[in-house]
């Protein structure tokens, strides 16, 4: 067995087998056969049955699954050991990937799973981590409609304002925002008042929910800024993109690329309402 001991393994299957079939189970689904030749300490099983317990599988008492559903996963893990044992496989790649990879995106889509539950249905969630960000508005006009310059966060797979994380060095939010525009579009120096002026839309934006990169509930400290007297180039690829405001307000690229609702959140109106930044 890839990554634990057989002994280990035998234990494991064997805390699990033991387990009950409940009420209300699918006729057709297999019986258990436990390996009578194989014991686990009582320890390991209450361990087992305390994390089974605490993902709500298992009922109060630990002894057995608080539904079919509950039985079904118990089941699934059990098929899964398993089947990894006899192929030796291991499901390490699969915690490697982001959620919206296949088989790769196993842990990802698991742990995001686990903590958008806790978002809706906890009182006052614990975040795990805590940001603060500045963003940069940047609208100009086309021919025929509003676009607004928007980079694609591959870690995340979506698109976003220009801007990121505050650091502990940088001395304000204004200089946060210089270094941020200098790093995503490639500009070796940016000097406020000479290159770009920079107004704030509303700073300090509280919002707590599940990160798009690490899966987990986050707490936000969003300030946004529009950006006028643009003097320096803003240079674009498939990654750095002009996006329209419908783009932005549904939430999808014409090429069908997510796109964040941080931009989105400022409202159609709020955003008709900015002047341009480059003419």
């Amino acid at each position: 067995m890839i990554g634990i001991s057989m002994r280990k393994y035998d234990s494991l299957l064997h805390s699990l087998q033991m387990i009950p079939r409940p009420d209300g189970v699918e006729e057709w689904l297999d019986d258990l056969k436990p390996n009578s030749s194989v014991s686990s300490s009582a320890e390991y099983q209450h361990a087992i049955h305390d994390l089974l317990t605490l993902l709500g599988a298992l009922n109060d008492t630990g002894e057995e699954t608080s539904s079919p559903m509950g039985y079904y996963l118990l089941r699934s893990l059990i098929a899964l050991l398993q089947d990894t044992q006899r192929s030796g496989q291991s499901l390490t790649p699969a915690w490697q990937g982001t959620a919206s990879s296949a088989a790769g995106g196993l842990g990802a889509r698991l742990v995001n799973l686990l903590e958008t539950y806790r978002l809706n249905h906890v009182a006052d969630p614990t975040p795990l981590r805590t940001i603060s960000g500045v963003l940069a508005v940047i609208k100009r006009r086309t021919t025929d409609q509003d676009v607004y310059l928007l980079q694609y966060d591959h870690k995340a797979e979506q698109f976003q304002p220009i801007g990121g994380k505050c650091e502990a060095f940088d001395a304000d939010n204004y200089a946060a925002l210089i270094r941020e525009l200098c790093e995503e579009l490639n500009l070796e120096h940016l000097e406020l008042g000479k290159d770009l002026t920079i107004t704030p839309i509303f700073e300090h934006e509280s919002q707590r929910r599940v990160s798009a990169t690490l899966q987990l509930i986050t707490q936000y400290d969003h300030s946004f800024y529009h950006l006028t007297n643009i003097h320096f180039p803003l240079n674009t690829d498939d990654d750095t993109r002009w996006l329209t405001l419908d783009e932005v307000i549904t939430g999808r690229s014409i090429d069908g690329k997510k796109v964040s609702g941080l931009l989105g959140s400022l409202t159609a109106e709020r955003l008709n309402s900015l002047p341009y930044s480059v003419l």
